[in-house]
């Protein structure tokens, strides 16, 4: 193969060789043994190109390798080397065995799969009955509706990667196919989706926020009409861009758009939660009730709004922690950091779906113990319409 015409560091080259013996974890006796293994680590591949080394190996450049840049390099020097997956721990001749790091990667993802299923079980109860309506025409398409659809698709593909990242870790998928061939799709897909899902809660909540203003009702409706457009109008285009994204397998730029679409919603949603939770005078000034709240007995829809807005800013700003784990950490600890990127988004799909239920209860025939005269604040999703006293 590739790797019988590999020309390694030789006797006498002192640093060099030690260094990358040190990278590829190779003792003395094995370290020349690899010329003659068929897909064994140490093969030539092309950085940043496509499957260019074998099964459960990634291609690391000259840097990391002999540490210098390729066109730096001596000539004997300038060829990346396939290496076994450091972020999943797989050892061996050709990385077909696990370690100890592999468990633990995987019971961080296992532990983000069952909350990614949670997640995905309240997306479906909600989402089936829903489809029943709108096919039987009792219902309507809207922004409420938009959104669950969004947040149900997005539940999907949030736990179908996490669990795929179990089956790569512990190697029942073999030849990592998933993390080699889908994932990368697959995170653009999930972005496609949860990125119009946030931006679209906000324009369910644009009534209650412009009802306090001491505007007349000619200027609230214009500035309705303006915000809803421009939220509209950005998920659109951040939906078809996730999608180049996802079709490209731009796997590291949908990570990182990601993280800046949730700084700027994260920021959005603690202002928009704090002056919502102060324009609702009517209602008092109360803390969030924590991510259940929209469930808890006594809760009023203003103060539902409050806690959904707050709960999806403190999953944003977590989100973006996961991101600095993943970049600044070690292995097995930057595969936790990957859990957290992809469960808070699980996360803030079930803070989505659980306010979406509270608004769609009449149509889904739920019962909320609403405290008694909130009944007047409410938000618009399918059968309300909000009603504030300005705050004075």
């Amino acid at each position: 193969g590739l790797a019988a015409t590999a020309e390694y560091p030789t006797e006498g080259q002192g640093d060099i060789r030690e260094r990358t013996m040190a990278n590829y974890t190779l003792d003395d006796d094995t370290y020349n043994a690899f010329l003659t293994i068929d897909g064994g680590v140490g093969e030539p591949c092309e950085v940043g190109a496509a499957n260019t080394c074998p099964p459960r190996q990634y291609c690391e450049s000259t840097y990391y390798i002999y540490g210098c840049e390729e066109d730096e390099c001596d000539e004997e020097y300038q060829i990346s080397r396939c290496k076994c997956w450091d972020f999943f721990g797989h050892e061996g001749d050709t990385c077909e065995e696990t370690s100890a790091n592999s468990y633990i990667v995987a019971a961080f993802f296992v532990i983000g799969g069952i909350i990614g299923l949670i997640s995905l079980y309240f997306n479906l109860i909600t989402f089936i009955p829903v489809v029943g309506k709108l096919v039987k025409s009792e219902l309507k398409m809207n922004i409420a509706t938009t959104t669950l659809f969004c947040s149900t698709a997005g539940a999907v593909f949030a736990s179908m990667i996490t669990w795929a990242y179990v089956t790569s870790a512990l190697l029942i998928d073999s030849d990592m196919t998933w993390e080699r061939s889908y994932i990368g799709p697959m995170l653009g897909v999930l972005a496609m989706f949860v990125c119009p899902a946030v931006l679209l809660v906000c324009t369910m909540w644009i009534d209650v926020a412009s009802a306090g203003m001491k505007r007349t009702k000619a200027q609230r409706a214009a500035m309705q009409k303006k915000v809803r457009g421009g939220m509209i109008t950005s998920s659109v285009i951040l939906s078809m861009l996730f999608a180049v994204l996802a079709l490209t397998d731009q796997r590291s730029m949908v990570s990182v758009l990601c993280i800046l679409v949730f700084v700027v919603v994260g920021i959005l949603y603690i202002i928009g939660g704090i002056k919502l939770s102060n324009m609702l005078a009517s209602e008092g000034k109360s803390r969030p009730e924590g991510l259940f709240g929209t469930c808890k007995t006594g809760s009023t829809p203003g103060m539902i709004v409050v806690n959904t807005a707050v709960n999806i800013a403190i999953c944003c700003f977590m989100n973006i922690m996961g991101g600095v784990i993943y970049a600044v950490a070690g292995n097995p600890i930057s595969g936790l950091g990957v859990m957290i990127l992809i469960t808070t988004v699980s996360i803030v799909l079930l803070i989505i779906v659980l306010y979406l239920r509270f608004g769609l209860r009449k149509v889904l025939n739920l019962q909320f113990d609403i405290e008694k005269g909130s009944e007047t604040t409410t938000t618009t999703t399918s059968d309300n319409t909000a009603k504030v006293t300005p705050a004075k």
